[in-house]
């Protein structure tokens, strides 16, 4: 048992001194694909290195992470999975036809547009796939370009406003791109925005929301000044009338008419002519005409025309989407709070009464309407907590955060620890005591044992002067005075001359 004890309690030992050594490895890179992870897996074989991998992600001990991460920027790992205009680089003006530099501009137009996407937050990997429409000079019904966006979110999923200005940014890269002809689809969600889409839908959501938080923002604040600070919880849902409406109307009123246009013709007509007979000789140059009688006749005619109108009245009006339907509040204000004479807090519900004036003040601020089916909710319960601290971030110390950064490291070090301290107090140190004490125990059985000189032995006491003092019968009687001293000693003595007595047997 001693043995297995120090065993253990040396291998324990020798576990806490290499948890101890081993460094605490931290994460690199992650998500990386695997050409590119095997080009930094090289790397840092090269740079001498220790590095784990876990799934996709690779890990380096914590001290080292900052100063590899810079050597491998330096050496331009880990490579940019989509290529941008670098491709154009390549390209060489002998050698490359219309259709090949084509190819290789949208290709560079797409890793560019997914760098940029993978910028906004949250955002884990991106792809851009654009649909160039063959533009010929012959040709002017061409389709426009089109593009679809692959996003992958790394926590939850791609909201709206983001979808929108994800395909606001293609859109406006993209020369004769319109918006409604780009399509946003997450790749864990589903599609965000389809195309055809209006922008106008998605715009009014957009600017819903964000009148949601500034009627949230007003909202608490205001509730704020009358209950305190964070004592208030305020919910605003704006319900939107999303449909699109345009009306034309035309109004005639046939009582009414109006000159539009008025045309006035005067015609005067005059001719004259020789009267009688016309024969062969009237043809003749010097032929005689018919007798010399003269005719003549006047026409004199005016007409005027005077065009009329009803009354007409045209009024076309449109309604775009994104008008408020209906609007829903819901309050939350904690209850009264007060410290009483003992230094506890006392809380108070609030009175019916001031429940209706917050009520009221709400539907003041908001602009409440009965007809369009508003709905205002006012509540008050009790916190979970204080209301006074609520919202304040308490600042952690410096040593703290070494703790909070480190505690894997102590964990690991303090557990084989606490295992071999434990092995010591427990299991080493009352073995090595009951050893101790038994051989202790032999040691003084002996010590006595020696002490006694059996009774056949003749020897001659002497004293202290060298002189001979008592004889056998006195060595008898002090012996036996001895013994009746010393019951227990004897007794131990006794057996320990019968057990050595019975071994030869």
């Amino acid at each position: 048992m001693l043995l297995g004890a120090v065993a253990a309690t040396l291998t324990a030992l020798g576990f806490s001194i290499f948890q101890a050594r081993t460094p605490e490895m931290s994460l690199l890179y992650a998500g990386l694909e695997p050409a590119v992870a095997g080009d930094v897996m090289m790397a840092l074989e090269r740079m001498d290195v220790d590095a784990e991998t876990r799934g996709d992600a690779i890990y380096v001990p914590r001290p080292k992470r900052d100063n590899v991460r810079m050597a491998l920027a330096r050496e331009g790992l880990p490579a940019k999975s989509q290529a941008g205009y670098e491709l154009l680089d390549g390209l060489s003006g002998f050698a490359t036809t219309s259709e090949m530099f084509d190819a290789a501009y949208w290709r560079a137009k797409e890793g560019e547009l997914a760098r940029t996407i993978l910028s906004v937050p949250g955002v884990r990997s991106a792809r851009v796939h654009i649909g160039a429409a063959k533009r010929t000079s012959f040709d002017a019904s061409a389709d426009a370009n089109s593009a679809v966006v692959t996003v992958r979110m790394g926590r939850g999923p791609l909201g709206k406003p983001q979808a929108l200005s994800i395909r606001y940014l293609v859109s406006l890269a993209i020369a004769g791109l319109p918006e409604e002809k780009v399509a946003v689809i997450d790749a864990e969600a589903g599609v965000v925005l389809r195309p055809g889409d209006g922008a106008a839908e998605a715009e009014a959501i957009g600017m819903a929301n964000e009148r949601e938080r500034e009627m949230e923002r007003r909202l608490t604040s205001l509730l704020e000044a009358r209950v305190g600070p964070g004592a208030a919880r305020v919910s605003v849902a704006l319900e939107l009338d999303m449909e699109r409406e345009a009306m034309s109307e035309r109004i005639l009123d046939p009582d009414s008419r109006v000159t539009t246009g008025r045309e006035t013709t005067d015609i005067t007509q005059n001719s004259s002519g020789l009267a009688g007979a016309v024969t062969v000789a009237s043809n003749l140059p010097d032929g005689d005409a018919g007798g010399g009688q003269q005719s003549q006749s006047q026409r004199n005619e005016a007409r005027e025309r005077i065009d009329y109108e009803f009354s007409e009245v045209r009024r076309e009006r449109e309604k775009s989407p994104g008008s408020v339907k209906r609007v829903s509040v819901a309050v939350l204000v904690d209850a009264v709070r007060e410290v009483g004479a003992d230094g506890a807090t006392v809380t108070t519900p609030r009175t019916p009464e001031e429940i209706e004036s917050l009520r009221q003040l709400v539907e003041s601020a908001i602009g409440f309407d009965d007809a369009r089916g508003d709905v205002v909710t006012v509540e008050a319960m009790t916190f979970q907590g204080a209301a006074a601290g609520a919202g304040v971030e308490a600042a952690g110390s410096p040593a703290g955060q070494l703790v909070q950064d480190n505690v894997m490291g102590l964990v690991k070090v303090l557990i084989p620890s606490l295992v071999t301290l434990i092995l010591g107090l427990f299991v080493v140190r009352p073995l090595l005591s009951q050893t101790s004490s038994t051989a202790l125990a032999v040691a003084e059985e002996e010590d006595e044992a020696d002490n006694f000189m059996p009774a056949t032995v003749d020897f001659a006491p002497m004293d202290d002067m060298g002189g001979e003092i008592e004889g056998p019968e006195d060595s008898l009687d002090k012996l036996k005075e001895i013994a009746s001293d010393k019951q227990e000693e004897t007794a131990a003595l006794i057996k320990t001359w019968l057990d050595r007595a019975e071994e030869p047997a």
